[in-house]
């Protein structure tokens, strides 16, 4: 009952405080894919913010912090984060003028098919004694896994007046858009997860305090 107390409260403290996390203003451009000397069409992406489920209000019973033994005490965590998005306020310049302004979702997934892998924060800490009092200290850096991003666009691409209607274009600038989110954004994204959950699983293994080892071990 302890060592669940402890992994609760573990789990609890890195939730603590949940707030979006910035992202990178991106700019780039995508070639008119009928005629790729003609004018480009060029993309700015700016406050970005990604934010991150905490999916213990979906499933109250999940554990995501275990405490296990092998040579010595330690605890991993899994923190899922499918269905946690970032949005962007997107501008698309044609020529010298802004012809559009529109919002961008891009909502985490994990793959799927043949490729299975789940999309997840990970994190490992162990028990240590120090100064005769027996805490939890943070390991490595949180892992953040591979995942899929599924983009969308208000209004949709289709709508833009700068495309005169012809769908086809539509969705070949629509595609080339979502690979650079996937490619670009995507590990921005992984990149600022790994950094505020490092120091999130750390400022919560030291929010737990002295632990009670003969508790621990019952």
């Amino acid at each position: 009952a302890y060592r669940k107390r402890l992994e609760d409260q573990l789990t609890a403290n890195v939730y603590q405080n949940q707030t979006p996390l910035p992202l990178l203003d991106q700019y780039f451009s995508v070639r008119d894919p009928f005629n790729e000397s003609r004018t480009q069409y060029r993309f700015n992406l700016s406050d970005g913010k990604l934010f991150v489920n905490d999916v213990r209000k979906e499933k109250t019973d999940s554990e995501m912090c275990r405490f296990t033994l092998f040579k010595n005490w330690s605890a991993f965590c899994v923190f899922r984060i499918d269905g946690s998005y970032a949005t962007y306020d997107a501008k698309l310049s044609y020529g010298s003028r802004v012809t559009e302004q529109f919002k961008i979702r891009a909502t985490i997934e994990p793959y799927s098919g043949d490729w299975s892998n789940p999309a997840d924060i990970r994190a490992s800490l162990r028990l240590k004694s120090a100064s005769g009092q027996m805490r939890l200290e943070s390991g490595s850096s949180a892992f953040v896994t591979e995942f899929v991003v599924v983009t969308n666009s208000t209004p949709p691409f289709e709508a833009f007046s700068v495309f005169n209607g012809n769908k086809t274009l539509a969705e070949k600038v629509w595609r080339n858009f979502t690979d650079y989110i996937f490619r670009i954004c995507k590990q921005d994204m992984r990149a600022i997860m790994k950094i505020e959950y490092t120091k999130k699983v750390k400022s919560a293994a030291d929010d737990v305090g002295e632990i009670d080892y003969k508790l621990f071990l019952e």
